[in-house]
């Protein structure tokens, strides 16, 4: 499914907590390997409230994440950007989200454009999701780093 190179470890993603919400359960499993062959953790489920429920078995202490990736459209005509609202509300308004979709109308570009989120069309190269991955995460910390140099 993915080349040799795309296995190897990341360094940017090594030990980080990934969260998936997609509503086929395939694409989970799928992504829960390949962040597995970078050294990451993937977590994840059909909705928010399966994902939330994947990171915190029964102890808020353990609800944190790295990285959010949402598919766009989910059953029952859920958004995966109203799903990344929820994971966000509940573990942090500043973690970095991807959004994937298969869908490249311009309306849904529109939506993604403005949730401030990356996007991703499917199907995604895993070369593609592992840059964008390190890419919104190392934004992040450069952001938080950033924050505690500033005089106060």
């Amino acid at each position: 499914m993915r080349p040799l190179a795309e296995a190897a470890p990341s360094r940017t993603l090594r030990g980080r907590r990934i969260v998936v919400v997609d509503d086929d359960p395939a694409v989970v499993a799928a992504m829960q390997a390949l962040f597995a062959s970078w050294d990451a953790r993937a977590t994840g489920g059909a909705d928010a409230a399966v994902a939330l429920a994947s990171l915190s078995p029964g102890n808020d202490s353990d609800e944190a994440a790295d990285l959010i990736v949402a598919d766009l459209r989910l059953a029952d005509g859920k958004s995966g950007i109203d799903a990344i609202a929820r994971l966000r509300a509940r573990i942090g308004a500043d973690t970095p989200a991807i959004i994937v979709s298969g869908d490249t109308s311009g309306a849904a570009q529109a939506e993604v454009r403005a949730a401030g989120v990356k996007l991703l069309v499917k199907p995604v190269v895993a070369s593609a999701l592992k840059e964008a991955a390190e890419h919104a995460i190392l934004t992040r910390a450069d952001s938080r780093a950033a924050q505690v140099d500033m005089p106060g």
